[in-house]
């Protein structure tokens, strides 16, 4: 959706706010008009032997996106 809007073919778009503040470090130009959301945008998911997180300490996992910060 961002690269539609940055290329002009869309207006306004359902894009999330991760997708404006990254496209802005990349020198876009989006603005956020609401971002409120009523549940949590990340969840963790495991097998139902798996009750609690700390029982994840020293087992793997993975991710669906990894950036390095710059600093």
């Amino acid at each position: 959706m961002a690269q539609a809007q940055l290329a002009g073919e869309v207006n306004v778009s359902t894009a999330n706010s991760q997708v404006v503040v990254d496209s802005d470090l990349t020198g876009g130009d989006l603005v956020a008009m609401g971002a409120v959301i009523n549940e949590f945008a990340f969840y963790v998911m495991a097998l139902p032997e798996i009750t609690s997180v700390s029982q994840l300490k020293g087992k793997p996992v993975g991710v669906t996106r990894y950036e390095l910060a710059e600093k």
